[in-house]
């Protein structure tokens, strides 16, 4: 899933500190989708952001760009760690000890050595 993998690839090689002020995308639909009780569309958005951190991560393989280009790199995985906060954000109404962990590994610059979301 490209959250736990995103994250393992953050804690890999990020140099930065990040502590989940800045994010590049608006919270206006998802806010509006949950105080209208339209939790499906909220959680529609969610899988959407998720699919697109996937997306990223597929088009910009950071975790071979590294060794070619670290200065790009860098910026694909800050961008990757906004993704991966937005993520965390918006899972939070649903699975708040799953946001959490989201948020906790990337304020903490920790390894999610377990997965977010287990099989049933």
């Amino acid at each position: 899933m490209a959250v736990s993998n995103g994250v393992s690839l953050v804690l890999d090689y990020s140099e930065q500190d990040f502590i989940g002020g800045k994010t590049r995308h608006k919270v206006t639909a998802f806010t509006d989708a949950l105080d209208n009780y339209r939790l499906k569309e909220a959680a529609d958005l969610i899988w959407g952001q998720i699919k697109m951190a996937d997306g990223f991560i597929q088009k910009t393989e950071p975790f071979k760009n590294i060794k070619n280009n670290p200065e790009q790199a860098k910026r694909d995985i800050s961008d990757l760690l906004e993704y991966l906060w937005q993520i965390g954000v918006y899972l939070k109404p649903f699975l708040p000890r799953t946001s959490e962990r989201i948020m906790n590994a990337i304020k903490n610059n920790e390894e999610i050595k377990t997965p977010l979301f287990p099989r049933l």
